[in-house]
């Protein structure tokens, strides 16, 4: 009777058209998606994570997430730590051209010089999600000029190469 029940919650959790995503493990932002940035590399998480904090919203979708997590993985997988982050969508600025060089995930939000992990004065290119909008600010506290850039960019050109120190991520 208990799995008839369990059984029929997820089959009626599935016919609603809510969908359960969970967020991927990553080392580096080579290893997301596009328009994905890899949020806390080196912390150490529980491997199980990314479905708590997906599906803590709701109870019952809660129950259903930490079973199929539980199910997929070994019990040692999920109360182990690995030292891994996770696949987040927005905005990866980098130090170098052709996204190469030290790289910092921007989630929508103001970054003023001490925000700004590659370092002051050192972006070259981008990699903006669509529909999103990157300012870039040559002085600290949003201030002095600025470039707004729509789309990845390989090369933030000569007037803004390795010049900004505030930055605006809107959608």
């Amino acid at each position: 009777m208990k799995s008839s029940f369990i059984l029929y919650v997820l089959i009626m959790f599935i016919a609603s058209g809510t969908n359960i995503t969970y967020a991927r493990d990553c080392i580096s932002h080579s290893q997301c998606n596009q328009g994905e940035y890899c949020k806390g590399d080196g912390e150490s998480v529980p491997t199980c994570r990314d479905c708590d904090e997906e599906c803590d919203w709701n109870p019952l979708v809660n129950w259903i997430c930490e079973a199929a997590c539980y199910t997929d993985n070994t019990s040692s997988d999920c109360d182990s730590l690995q030292t891994v982050g996770v696949c987040e969508s927005g905005t990866v600025i980098f130090q170098h051209a052709n996204y190469e060089g030290s790289s910092q995930g921007l989630s929508l939000g103001r970054y003023d010089l001490s925000s700004l992990s590659i370092g002051n004065d050192t972006l070259s290119s981008l990699k903006v999600p669509n529909g999103w909008k990157v300012t870039l600010y040559r002085d600290h506290h949003f201030t002095g000029y600025t470039k707004v850039f729509t789309a990845n960019t390989p090369f933030v050109g000569g007037d803004f190469n390795d010049q900004t120190s505030s930055i605006v991520v809107d959608d």
